[in-house]
């Protein structure tokens, strides 16, 4: 803002997918940034002052996607809004409507990622073998490679704990509130169905 107008400061680079979610970061003394979330899953952080990307993508390399876990970037859902914590702002929270995944920056990228519960449904259809690897031996090495990265390494932990969310954000430091509506309360609300004659019986 200057001379009480406000001027045309940056327009951020159009990606090859949509954008689904933008988040302002910069509290707790960070660098102001803007993070920008994609249908695929990744998140690019952009430098507001040197209008660029931040050092943590020119780290992670181009395009981002290819060094995320997969069991984040193969969801179907994307990712709908990102918020973070006022008293950890190197930290971020990518949520969507049926899961939502913490992100330290300040944490090396894990190959894969934990799911919370980890015996969860939805954790182990992402975690089934392909026709091409489905021999017990193969089963055995993944699931000796899943105890491994299980506590090795946090970052990028996926909580499938909560379903159907419609608000998620931090209200206070280290405090955060999720608001979900499980689909069977909706079906609860439903009307009874409306008895039709058939005819011809």
């Amino acid at each position: 803002k200057e001379g009480g107008q406000y001027q045309h400061w940056w327009s951020v680079p159009e990606m090859e997918v949509p954008t689904t979610s933008i988040k302002f970061l910069g509290r707790g003394g960070a660098e102001s940034s803007l993070c920008v979330g994609y249908s695929s899953n990744a998140f690019n952080i952009f430098n507001l002052e040197s209008r660029s990307l931040s050092q943590w993508n020119t780290d992670m390399g181009f395009p981002l996607v290819k060094s995320l876990p997969r069991e984040l970037t193969s969801r179907s859902e994307p990712v709908t809004r990102i918020i973070c914590n006022p008293s950890s702002p190197q930290k971020l929270i990518l949520g969507a409507h049926g899961f939502f995944c913490h992100v330290d920056l300040h944490q090396p990228v894990p190959d894969k990622a934990n799911m919370f519960p980890p015996d969860h449904l939805r954790a182990k259809r992402i975690q089934m073998p392909n026709s091409e690897d489905n021999s017990m031996h193969s089963l055995r090495r993944q699931e000796k490679q899943k105890k491994a990265n299980r506590g090795s390494n946090s970052n990028f932990t996926i909580c499938l704990r909560y379903d159907s969310i419609l608000f998620q954000d931090f209200v206070a430091d280290n405090e955060m509130v999720i608001v979900e509506q499980p689909w069977l309360s909706v079906l609860e609300d439903l009307p009874d169905a409306l008895s039709r004659r058939v005819y011809g019986t």
